[in-house]
């Protein structure tokens, strides 16, 4: 199960642990089957990342879109080359799309592995922050809370208290 997944153009790439903090290393499968261990370096402007290839560094320019996507516009330092169609998705988000207009409008969150729901902590309609505990779900005798991925608000809680839950089953819709 992925932590991050994003994409750059044709390439798809799953993230195996959110890549959080200064420095660090993670795996990455790209396209769904080149695995890569890639190490990462934060400074004030963007990021370099380290793999087998090289070295390659970047600034970023993010922001936040209504349907919870980060949008990044990319320079490669040393280079003209211009990189704006890069997407990321945390892990149990799923874009929505409404059938009658085509527009997203929505984040469905979805339940990471199986278990009983123990606590519904939002109601529909509240405003929520990211971060912000939702949900929380026993699974394997541990409770595991599901917190907001951005900040919106809640349209839809497609479970109730005590429901049992399977892995990908959707559980929240945020907008």
């Amino acid at each position: 199960m992925s932590a991050l997944k994003g994409q750059v153009g044709a390439w798809h790439f799953d993230f195996a642990k959110l890549p959080i903090g200064l420095h660090g290393i993670v795996q990455v499968k790209v396209n769904e089957k080149d695995q890569l261990m890639v190490e990462w370096f934060k400074d004030a402007q963007g990021i370099s990342i380290k793999t087998e290839h090289g070295v390659f560094s970047f600034d970023l320019l993010g922001e936040v879109s209504e349907e919870g996507l980060v949008h990044y516009q990319v320079k490669q330092r040393g280079s003209s080359e211009v990189f704006s169609s890069l997407h990321f998705l945390i892990s149990g988000a799923e874009l929505f799309e409404s059938q009658n207009t085509k527009l997203k409008h929505g984040i469905k969150i979805k339940a990471q592995m199986p278990g009983k729901v123990l606590k519904i902590l939002i109601k529909e309609g509240q405003t929520i922050t990211e971060g912000e505990p939702m949900i929380v779900i026993e699974a394997m005798k541990m409770e595991n809370q599901v917190s907001s991925v951005h900040n919106g608000k809640v349209k839809k809680i497609f479970i109730e208290q005590g429901q049992a839950v399977e892995t990908g089953e959707a559980l929240i819709l945020l907008e």
